[in-house]
């Protein structure tokens, strides 16, 4: 998928509809994300094993340390280097191989069944089986879901860049405030199913509140924080693309002017020609009249 995503990045994104002066920045966005695609496979699939052998604390604190991180390189690339797109893709990526460099560290190191052996990596047939007849099935509810996006997506892009632009902003801060989000609703998830099992459906309604209420105060909290400084992010990211467009504009105009300086040295040299002709003229014309 990645590298579908990566070579066919221009061709989805012009089948979006995606403006001509947005499309270089967007092609480069999603080329870079589609790198982070393998490491958001490897911490979804730690994640769920973890869950499903009762531990659901580590991926929290993976997910959030990935949050955080995403945050704290966006405003390192965006305001302090003065990236754009480019600059928030690199931050997604770098943040999703951070967690599943975690979730991945910790399965190596755990015994038992759960753990993972690197020289016992090999496909087993029947668990195959078992995980394709689970994953196609999730796998096609989430695709309808993402390929109604799409036409939303195509929709938002019939406007002009600015709303384009601003769209984009709202959906990776969302992305941000969704990933801590989320989980604790895998950690409520996983709570439910023991319990549910076990019998103890209070203690059922028990984790479903608590979960909802630690994934409201996250949100609360991390959306009133974006939004606080929401206009500084999206106006540096607006900022940087002005930047670069009046540098384009600016680089047009100078070669035209030096276009236009050239071809004004080249009539005012041709202006000397002739009037050195017209001086050696006059001055035959002068000898023509000593001599008669």
């Amino acid at each position: 998928i990645a590298l579908v995503c990566f070579f066919g990045a221009r061709v989805f994104l012009e089948m979006l509809n995606t403006k001509e002066d947005l499309l270089p920045g967007a092609v480069l966005y999603l080329q870079i994300y589609a790198w982070g695609m393998p490491a958001l496979g490897i911490f979804n699939f730690g994640n769920a094993v973890l869950s499903a052998n009762g531990d659901t604390e580590r991926p929290l604190v993976y997910l959030t340390v990935a949050g955080i991180l995403n945050v704290i390189l966006n405003l390192v690339f965006v305001i302090g280097c003065h990236m754009a797109a480019d600059g928030v893709a690199l931050a997604s990526v770098l943040s999703q191989y951070v967690s599943a460099g975690l979730v991945l560290w910790h399965l190596i190191r755990l015994k038992g069944d759960c753990g993972v052996e690197p020289q016992a990596i090999r496909i087993y047939g029947g668990e195959v089986r078992q995980l394709l007849v689970l994953g196609i099935p999730a796998g096609l509810q989430n695709m309808i879901f993402a390929f109604a996006n799409l036409f939303i997506q195509a929709g938002v892009n019939s406007f002009d860049s600015t709303m384009v632009a601003g769209n984009a902003a709202a959906a990776n801060t969302d992305t941000i405030v969704y990933n801590v989000m989320a989980a604790f609703h895998t950690a409520c998830s996983s709570f439910m199913g023991q319990n549910w099992g076990a019998g103890d459906h209070r203690r059922v309604l028990r984790s479903y509140y608590v979960s909802l209420g630690y994934s409201f105060c996250s949100g609360a909290i991390l959306g009133l924080g974006l939004l606080a400084v929401g206009a500084v992010l999206a106006g540096a990211v607006c900022l940087k693309d002005k930047l670069d467009r009046m540098e384009e504009t600016l680089k047009a105009v100078s070669k035209t002017l030096q276009e236009v300086k050239t071809e004004l040295e080249t009539v005012k040299g041709r202006q000397e020609v002739a009037e050195i002709k017209l001086d050696t003229v006059a001055a035959k014309l002068d000898t023509a009249r000593d001599i008669d």
